[in-house]
């Protein structure tokens, strides 16, 4: 197959049809900036992309739509149903196959809803361990972005009375050096200087507040230094992210969903970025949900989708470029 040259090409989908999806996609492609900096094909529902553009008074976005057609009737705005969370199913399942056809080089994800998606008979905890699944990837990697801090999630949409079983030096090992290889290429970052979190208070405390941070997560970071990567820890998460803000490294491991996303969100939740690391293609999307309460009435902020439309952008063409250059 030739390389292609030319714009990088995003497929963006539209989310939940009765959360705040379409309103911050449309609000972020009136931003010339951000409309400029790729070609866009939008997928979704053409009627709930209208009614999102009227809603903000807004002119619709000249990119190309895959309409669907699939919301049969007029969306009751915030109300969580089983009808939006197949549509935005839907929609994830048309963007895999645009990218599978080679029309589409990156990808961007409007919130959906989980509980909506599995009222519609789909077992679904989340897009990062949906895409895996259909891409046959076996270790997908979520990391979340803002400003200069990024968290590697070693387990993600998980229970915690569960997250201490997940926890391997294996899988440490994989995660961080798949996130090792993408950083560099998502954020253009030369050195991944990188911490990680032990999973107990302390660091377990040498194993007096639990054994997982001694046996699993330290070996872990042995490893990967032997490898050759920067990678220091385990460290107590409560002391280690005064660090990173600092710029002392360059992305910290976390072993579990609100050890990572509690302080990254808490200085930097309008601009964080949710990227998917280990698979074939880009993909992106807004660190937030469907935002039910406030769907429908213009307060959605859209900083964050834009910031994860111009990830994606730089991303695939740094991808780009690497491909080349091979």
């Amino acid at each position: 197959m030739p390389r292609r040259s030319g714009p990088v090409r995003i497929g963006i989908t539209l989310g939940d049809p009765a959360g705040v999806g379409p309103e911050v996609v449309a609000r972020s492609l009136s931003d010339p900036a951000v409309s400029g900096a790729a070609e866009f094909r939008i997928i979704g529902d053409a009627e709930v992309w209208k009614r999102a553009c009227r809603r903000l008074r807004i002119a619709v976005p000249p990119h190309p739509f895959e309409d669907l057609q699939n919301v049969e009737s007029p969306v009751q705005m915030g109300r969580m149903e089983a009808k939006c969370g197949q549509a935005s199913l839907q929609y994830l399942d048309r963007a895999l196959e645009l990218w599978k056809s080679g029309e589409i080089d990156a990808l961007v994800t409007a919130p959906l809803c989980k509980e909506a998606v599995n009222l519609s008979g789909v077992s679904f905890s989340g897009h990062t361990g949906y895409l895996a699944r259909a891409l046959g990837v076996d270790l997908p990697v979520m990391v979340l972005a803002g400003g200069t801090v990024r968290v590697i999630l070693v387990t993600e949409h998980v229970p915690l009375r569960e997250v201490p079983g997940l926890i391997s030096k294996e899988r440490i090992v994989r995660m961080v050096r798949i996130a090792a290889a993408d950083l560099k290429e998502a954020f253009g970052l030369r050195r991944r200087r990188i911490a990680v979190c032990g999973l107990n208070p302390h660091a377990g405390e040498g194993g007096l507040l639990g054994t997982e941070d001694r046996d699993l997560v330290a070996p872990a970071v042995r490893c990967l230094k032997e490898e050759g990567l920067d990678v220091h820890g385990p460290f107590p998460s409560d002391g280690i992210f005064p660090d990173v803000y600092q710029g002392k490294y360059d992305a910290v491991v976390c072993m579990y969903h609100d050890q990572g996303l509690t302080p990254l969100k808490m200085v930097f939740r309008q601009v964080s970025v949710n990227c998917t690391f280990g698979l074939p293609f880009v993909r992106t999307s807004p660190a937030h949900g469907t935002a039910f309460d406030i769907a429908g009435k213009g307060k959605a902020d859209p900083h964050s989708t834009m910031q994860a439309i111009c990830t994606a952008a730089d991303w695939a063409g740094r991808r780009r470029a690497r491909k080349r250059a091979c």
